[in-house]
């Protein structure tokens, strides 16, 4: 009798080749779009994403996506940094989302794990890079609460030690505010640009730009239930092994200086160290100062003495 190989190649031939459905998670882009309208999560849907946390406080609860480099299993120290606001009010800032996609953010991390010597997790804000939720509502305790959850849940995954917090502009507000929930795990808190007085802000900013309107009690995005995280400086436990940098430009127009200042003056006198740095800002609002940061934060975690490590960031950006 004549046999046929054919149905046993054609079988070898649909187990070796890839499904059709199945796709790189490096593949992944986050359209532009889900920035203003938000984005919805279950959490079964969650638990199959790749690099994702589900997370659940008394706010709410949150899908958040994270971008981790390749070291990060059983790590002594890893440094999670916190992105800026991608809206103005409620517009897409477009030239701020370019990296929009895992590719682009899983390569980041891995370059910052290779410069710093230790771990990074470029964390997506809720409404941002795949994180369920609204960008729209940032500032609004659900943000930060989520944010702190992750970092929990981020630790409990991949067992991990310590956690370095770093943040530009709206990301070092999400520093300052996870500070005030009460961590004890933190071995450097670095800020750049941040915002952590929302209605003196407002104001400064309005007469910056000869406006003579007053705050009316909302912050930019429209709401009046913002975590206004100055104002929570008594929730900072203490650890004498823990370094705060505030650094910022005195020209900022985006996140007045003074308000930078007041924020570390504060911590200061709740018996906290805290160091103010001043950088020089890029950008015409004198704003950009995420490199300082992440050097900050990369010398903070290789264990450079305080005084060193402030040279080296004047050295490398020099105040205007």
């Amino acid at each position: 009798m004549r046999r046929t190989w054919l149905p046993i190649v054609f079988l070898l031939w649909i187990f070796a080749t890839p499904c059709s459905g199945q796709t790189n998670p490096a593949d992944e882009v986050f359209p532009v779009d889900d920035l203003p309208r938000g984005k919805t999560i279950a959490r079964d849907e969650c638990s199959r994403l790749p690099y994702a946390v589900w997370v659940e406080h008394q706010y709410g609860s949150e899908c958040i996506r994270y971008f981790p480099s390749p070291g990060i299993e059983r790590a002594g120290q890893v440094n999670l940094f916190f992105h800026g606001d991608l809206l103005d009010d409620n517009f897409p800032i477009r030239s701020a989302y370019t990296d929009n996609n895992a590719k682009t953010l899983l390569a980041y991390a891995k370059r910052m794990e290779a410069t710093h010597g230790f771990p990074f997790v470029y964390v997506g804000r809720p409404g941002t890079y795949g994180s369920s939720g609204r960008h729209a509502e940032r500032r609004r305790p659900k943000e930060f609460y989520s944010m702190n959850a992750a970092v929990d849940a981020i630790k409990a995954k991949h067992g991990i030690g310590k956690v370095l917090l770093s943040g530009q502009s709206g990301g070092a507000t999400i520093v300052g505010a996870i500070l005030t929930l009460g961590r004890t795990d933190v071995l450097c808190a670095v800020g750049t640009s941040g915002g952590y007085a929302v209605l003196e802000r407002v104001e400064l900013r309005l007469r910056l730009l000869g406006k003579s309107r007053t705050a009316t009690g909302k912050d930019s995005t429209g709401y009046s239930d913002f975590y206004d995280v100055i104002k929570y400086v008594s929730g900072i436990r203490p650890d004498p092994q823990r370094r705060i940098f505030v650094i910022g430009d005195p020209l900022d127009q985006m996140t007045p200086f003074s308000l930078q200042k007041k924020f570390a003056d504060l911590v200061r006198a709740a018996g906290h160290e805290v160091q103010v740095v001043e950088a020089r800002g890029t950008g015409s609002l004198h704003h950009g100062l995420r490199p300082v940061g992440l050097l900050a934060v990369g010398l903070c975690g290789r264990g450079v003495p305080t005084e060193e490590l402030i040279l080296k960031i004047h050295a490398a950006a020099s105040p205007g």
